[in-house]
């Protein structure tokens, strides 16, 4: 069953897909917001020198801003543009493990509409080609390549490739990040490698069997490498023509489940520039035509398909249909990985409103990228505190002043599912947050920090926090994303909180009116709420080192705290 085809703007390198990547991208000013524009009146300015970004050619960066109203950055307020008074390459080199799998992405534009020669870029890993882009219209589009580092160092580079005019494509948001665990290319051979091209020096080669491959028709399989000049294989050093004395299918019977989706891709290029019905090439999963393709330009260009399992194997294959014999389709990189089924929680950013009722809603989820706030059901009361640990929301209510009785409830956000977790007697909480062992909420009524244990609900006095000219009326505390540093949130700063001793480190004041929640990101983001009298609750980011703050979006009436639910939830 065929469940959608799409041509992508994603296009991986390496045989394996992603399933997760980490969040810490590894390209610094990747975004061009380093270096401030003061020229034109902050519209656009070019540089003998660019932060973090190096060129061997002797040529003025181009940075555009917002202001130009050319283009809205794609991420902050500033974008790249790579033909200034030439074309030029900009490359940075990063620090990666050899090995590893890497997630390099970058968003592109067009600055010229309905002009086809101006707007060119080239994309390189380590001085490999990975795509020559091209494009006739204005916006945005990503492109991610999925690729395995070599070294301890790999260099990427962004090249202009249009005509010199001064008008050229754009980029943004460039970051490489690592790939916690790449999926299986279900495919053998897909770069059709195994077989070594020995004839014609080297150049291409007639098999009557190819590695994990066959062919209908009972022709020969043409694998052709890259010394034939004819163009560089997508993958490695080799790829297959789909025409050898006549045009083929070849065919592979792959491993897969019924029902369970399957990402299918390869890379497809003509062979013979400016002809039509000599480059066809037809695309089947499972005997069943997905696609038919035929371009009159050599360069390759990723195609991929969603598609679905019927049985324990499927078969895929690629038909070379062009009407030449001898001359067709390149085909390289086939690829066949599962596609990962959708992580039952939504992760992110969360809040409790105090306030809140069934209308105005209790729990928010918030996404700092489009400000969007999402009501959370299944809760019929509330609380001034959140914390969060493998997919769960945990918050506790004072039930009664006098006795102080309390108790601590649960909200699985995977079946929005509100649940009594403990019985506790305890002052009221307005901070919270989970243990690194998940065992207990570490929580604190103003001073005073307890551990209240999730299965019992007995508490653990663990300490007073004082700080001079600080009070603890307001805030919130959180774990950094790797469990290693304990934050404390007040209305006036930010601290760090070694457990052993009990002291109190300032980070830096905020300025944050009414500082509420504290939340730290799978980055490391530190997100805080606030809020002015009158006005609707703030979320803003802190700076880890200066604890400056910087608005990021507009939330509900309140928010009373914060918390982070992990992606690593989904990997579980």
């Amino acid at each position: 069953m065929i469940k959608k085809i799409s041509k992508l703007a994603i296009l991986p390198l390496a045989i394996a897909s992603t399933f997760a990547v980490s969040n810490t991208n590894l390209v610094e000013n990747g975004s061009f917001e380093a270096d401030e524009i003061s020229e034109r009146s902050g519209t656009w300015q070019l540089y003998n020198e660019l932060s973090n970004w190096s060129s061997s050619e002797s040529v003025y960066f181009e940075v555009q801003t917002n202001l130009l109203k050319e283009m809205t950055a794609q991420d902050g307020d500033q974008y790249l543009e790579l033909n200034s008074t030439k074309n030029y390459r900009i490359s940075q080199k990063i620090t990666t493990t050899p090995g590893k799998t890497y997630e390099f992405s970058l968003y592109y534009s067009a600055r010229v509409n309905g002009a086809q020669g101006t707007n060119n870029i080239e994309v390189y890993w380590n001085g490999r080609l990975l795509e020559a882009l091209n494009s006739s219209q204005k916006g945005w589009k990503k492109y991610t390549y999925t690729i395995e580092a070599t070294g301890t160092k790999s260099e990427i580079a962004i090249a202009g490739a249009g005509a010199a005019n001064g008008y050229g494509g754009l980029v943004d948001n460039i970051s490489v990040i690592e790939v916690t665990n790449p999926t299986t290319n279900l495919v053998q051979n897909g770069s059709f490698e195994v077989d070594r091209v020995a004839s014609a020096d080297g150049r291409y080669q007639f098999f009557e069997n190819l590695t994990d491959w066959s062919a209908y028709e009972n022709l020969w399989l043409e694998l052709q490498s890259s010394s034939l000049n004819k163009i560089d294989a997508q993958d490695g050093e080799q790829y297959l023509e789909l025409n050898s004395n006549g045009a083929y299918s070849a065919f592979q019977e792959i491993p897969t489940e019924a029902g369970k989706q399957y990402e299918f891709s390869f890379y497809y290029s003509g062979r013979v520039d400016n002809a039509e019905d000599v480059n066809n090439v037809e695309v089947f999963w499972n005997g069943e035509l997905l696609e038919a393709l035929n371009t009159t330009q050599r360069g390759w260009t990723k195609y991929s398909y969603t598609v679905e399992g019927t049985d324990v194997s499927s078969l895929i294959e690629l038909a070379g249909t062009g009407s030449h014999a001898g001359l067709g389709g390149f085909i390289d990189n086939v690829v066949v990985t599962e596609v990962a089924e959708p992580c039952a929680v939504t992760t992110g950013l969360y809040g409790i409103n105090n306030f809140g009722s069934e209308t105005e809603g209790y729990v928010y989820h918030f996404n700092p990228e489009s400000s969007a706030v999402s009501i959370i059901a299944g809760l019929n009361n509330t609380a001034s505190n959140i914390a969060s640990k493998d997919g769960m929301l945990y918050f506790m209510e004072q039930l009664d002043s006098s006795s102080k009785a309390s108790k601590i409830y649960s909200l699985d956000l995977a079946t929005d599912t509100q649940a009594e977790v403990a019985d506790v007697t305890s002052f009221p909480i307005y901070r919270s947050t989970v243990t690194p062992d998940g065992l207990s909420l570490r929580a604190t009524s103003k001073t005073y920090m307890y551990d209240f244990d999730l299965a019992t609900g007995a508490k653990t006095v663990l300490g007073k926090l004082s700080y001079e000219g600080d009070t603890f009326s307001d805030g919130d505390i959180a774990y950094s994303s790797d469990f290693n540093v304990l934050y404390v949130l007040t209305g006036k700063a930010l601290y760090t909180l070694d457990m052993g001793s009990f002291e109190l480190t300032q980070v830096g004041e905020h300025g944050v009116n009414w500082a509420s929640g504290l939340a730290i990101a799978d980055d490391g983001t530190i997100y805080i709420s606030g809020r002015e009298n009158g006005e609707n609750a703030k979320i803003y980011t802190l700076d880890q080192n200066t604890a400056e703050a910087t608005f990021v979006m507009e939330g509900p009436s309140h928010v009373s705290d914060l918390t982070f639910v992990s992606e690593a939830v989904c990997m579980k």
